[in-house]
């Protein structure tokens, strides 16, 4: 796809009840698809983006569309030892054709970095060790919360939740530095 053409896409990939009201600025809904017009303002180029969740259990795992709009779930990883977590980061990676990541930083409430901050530091770090794409981190404080309020307002059940909630956190990850962007690029 060039720039300057409409994206349609079906309803059914976008995330329902995750707070996505304003994709661009110039939207609609027609038969249950959704219009995106792409234009040299809201236009940056092909990038499909990999958003984590990096817990100590487990990594949740979301990936954008190739306009680099629309964030959506992947799959929630395990953790294990850090060797295979990375082996199996660098696989989703390359099976979605990500030329970014973008991870989640969970600072405390006053924006210090706890714990579970430092060891999401590690592991990028190690991460960076063997690809040379660009990994960024995007403040996460809260993220987990959302995610699980969003489930509980779809009446998920407790079990679902659970197995779900990372990858939603994922979702919103991504779709906040998505959204940011686009924000920038609106205002330049």
């Amino acid at each position: 796809m060039t720039c300057c053409s409409k994206t349609v896409l079906p309803l059914s990939v976008i995330p329902t009840k995750v707070g996505i009201q304003e994709i661009v600025s110039n939207r609609g809904i027609l038969d249950n698809h959704l219009t995106i017009n792409v234009n040299e303002k809201n236009c940056f180029f092909k990038m499909r983006i990999i958003g984590l969740d990096i817990g100590s259990k487990t990594i949740g795992v979301a990936v954008s569309d190739e306009m680099s709009i629309i964030a959506q779930g992947v799959t929630t990883l395990k953790r294990k030892v850090i060797q295979q977590d990375i082996k199996n980061l660098l696989k989703v990676i390359e099976d979605h054709g990500a030329e970014k990541v973008v991870v989640g930083l969970p600072k405390n409430m006053n924006g210090s970095l706890g714990p579970s901050a430092r060891m999401v530091i590690a592991l990028i770090e190690e991460l960076k060790k063997f690809t040379d794409l660009p990994v960024v981190t995007w403040d996460e404080r809260l993220s987990t919360v959302a995610a699980q309020r969003v489930l509980l307002e779809a009446d998920m059940s407790r079990q679902k939740r659970k197995r779900v909630v990372d990858k939603v956190a994922a979702i919103l990850i991504l779709q906040g530095y998505l959204d940011s962007r686009m924000r920038m690029k609106s205002l330049s």
